[in-house]
C-alpha cells in the first residue's frame, strides 16, 4: 500500500517497508553504503529494484521469442559449455564469426570463433556488454551495427553511454 505525498506540486508513492529481524544486517549495510539520509538509501533500494525488473522484463521477452537449448565449443583443449537460451545476431566482426546470444534468464553470452580455441564471455545485461565494448578504445561503425542488431533483436533500445 502506497501513500502519496505532495512535493512542490507533485505526488509522490511513500512506501513503508518492514524488515525481518533477519534481514538488517543487509539493511544496515546498504544503509552505510548509500551514505547517510533518507534518500541515499532509496535510491539504493530503487536502483536494485529497478534492475530487478529489467531483468524480470527482459526474461519475459525471451519467453516470448524461440528459446533452444545451446551448446557451443570454447578453449583449447576445446570443452562445451550449454546454456538455454537465443541466439541475438551472428557475424564476422573483426575477423572472428562472433555471436551474441541471450540467456533465459536474461543475461547476454559473447561468443567468438577463434583459429586457437573458441572464447566466450557473459554479461549481465546488453548494455553492460555495449559497455565493455565502447571502453576498448577505437569503436568502429560494425561494432556499433552489431550492437544495434543484437539489441533490435532483443526488443530493447540501443544506447551508447560516454560516461
Amino acid at each position: 500500500m502506497a501513500a502519496y505525498v505532495a512535493t512542490g506540486g507533485t505526488c509522490v508513492p511513500k512506501v513503508t517497508l518492514y524488515v525481518k529481524d533477519s534481514d538488517a544486517p543487509v539493511w544496515e549495510k546498504a544503509r552505510a553504503l548509500a551514505g547517510a539520509g533518507d534518500e541515499s538509501l532509496s535510491a539504493l533500494v530503487t536502483d536494485a529494484l529497478r534492475q530487478r525488473v529489467e531483468r524480470l522484463e527482459a526474461q519475459q521477452k525471451i519467453e516470448v521469442g524461440t528459446i533452444t537449448a545451446i551448446t557451443l565449443a570454447v578453449g583449447d583443449p576445446e570443452k562445451k559449455v550449454r546454456f538455454t537460451g537465443r541466439l541475438l545476431v551472428s557475424r564476422r566482426l573483426n575477423g572472428a564469426e562472433t555471436q551474441i546470444y541471450q540467456m533465459k534468464d536474461g543475461r547476454i553470452v559473447w561468443f567468438e570463433q577463434r583459429r586457437h580455441g573458441n572464447v566466450y564471455e557473459i554479461y549481465e545485461s546488453l548494455a553492460h556488454l555495449a559497455d565493455k565494448v565502447m571502453s576498448q578504445g577505437v569503436v568502429t561503425d560494425e561494432d556499433t551495427a552489431f550492437l544495434e542488431e543484437a539489441s533490435a533483436a532483443a526488443g530493447e533500445e540501443f544506447l551508447i553511454d560516454l560516461d
